[in-house]
């Protein structure tokens, strides 16, 4: 209840990034895409979401991601899930090497042909 009106969105962009999927993937060791992959809430909460304080830049970050939640849900656009992307990366204090790293990651996940033509598509947006 005391949450921010942003917050549903804001943590399902951040946690569905494809940069957050591949840490995820790079962390476990799990390397085969499954239909249904077993997430516990124990795997949730070791992801990297970050609390905002109220009025710093992070606030501003996590109102836009949920702003192109909101778009993505609308609409799927390559371009708005780069954005996001490049949001998330803000978040963690990162940039564009992590955003390269992690589609590379996910691209060379072999038997992965959802994965290579999920990253594909959203780098020819970039």
């Amino acid at each position: 209840d005391t949450a921010p009106s942003y917050a549903l969105h804001y943590a399902a962009a951040f946690l569905t990034s494809p940069l957050i999927i591949a840490m995820e993937l790079a962390s476990s060791g799990t390397l085969e895409w499954r239909s249904h992959p077993y997430v516990t809430q124990g795997t949730i909460k070791t992801l990297p979401l970050p609390i905002p304080v109220v009025g710093s830049l992070h606030e501003e970050y996590a109102k836009r991601l949920a702003v192109l939640s909101k778009k993505l849900h609308a609409k799927e656009s390559q371009q708005v899930v780069r954005e996001m992307d490049e949001i998330v990366a803000k978040l963690l204090g990162e940039g564009e090497d992590l955003i390269s790293a992690a589609y590379g990651f996910l691209t060379g996940i072999s038997g992965s042909s959802y994965l290579a033509t999920l990253v594909s598509q959203f780098t020819r947006a970039s």
